[in-house]
């Protein structure tokens, strides 16, 4: 049936040590038997629809995974924070969308890549991304973000408080200090810097 032929193929796959999530790809994974290349398997098919094409295993087939093809991360905003696997040469943000399934209220888009050989970054609105070409190695950060509303504020280091809060976005630094609590016994206050 159907259902074990997919049990099969994923316990054939955890028998075999998984798929290297560094170099291995989820999107190219071919059954041969013998010389004959029998199934072509999208993992991805499987992963968000729970779908794979119908086989049926003999003996001394051959699972062979395929290296890692172009990638682009997804981080933020989205119910599937993951690095994807796409074909960049003809991918937009509206193909990555539905992978990444942004959470509801996403306005915005940060992107941090490289174009030109160059460090690049934008912030686009998420209407801008829909239409956006994507390129190998991108990182995308999905924000529910508006005029006027608050920001987030990551707080590391010595602090004796909340490690993130929430200002409003015309806040100035030292309004900011003046709500991280820390102990002056263990904190060096002089050597406070943002990044």
């Amino acid at each position: 049936s159907i259902a074990q032929d997919k049990e099969l193929t994923k316990s054939l796959l955890a028998a075999a040590g998984g798929i290297n999530p560094e170099s291995g790809s989820y999107r190219d994974i071919r059954v041969l038997r013998g010389d004959q290349q029998v199934a072509r398997i999208d993992l991805y098919d499987f992963l968000l629809n729970g779908t794979l094409p119908p086989l049926e295993f003999q003996d001394d087939d051959t699972i062979l995974v395929g290296p890692q093809g172009t990638t682009v991360t997804v981080q933020g905003e989205a119910r599937n924070p993951y690095r994807f696997e796409i074909d960049t040469t003809r991918t937009l943000g509206r193909d990555l969308v539905y992978f990444a399934r942004p959470k509801s209220g996403v306005s915005y888009v940060s992107l941090t890549g490289t174009r030109g050989g160059v460090p690049y970054s934008a912030y686009l609105t998420f209407d801008a991304f829909l239409g956006s070409r994507l390129q190998n190695g991108d990182l995308y950060t999905f924000v529910a973000d508006g005029v006027g509303q608050s920001m987030f504020v990551s707080v590391t280091g010595q602090s004796a408080g909340s490690s993130q809060m929430a200002v409003p976005k015309n806040a100035r630094l030292g309004d900011v200090l003046k709500q991280i609590e820390v102990d002056p016994q263990t904190a060096d206050v002089e050597s406070i810097y943002l990044s």
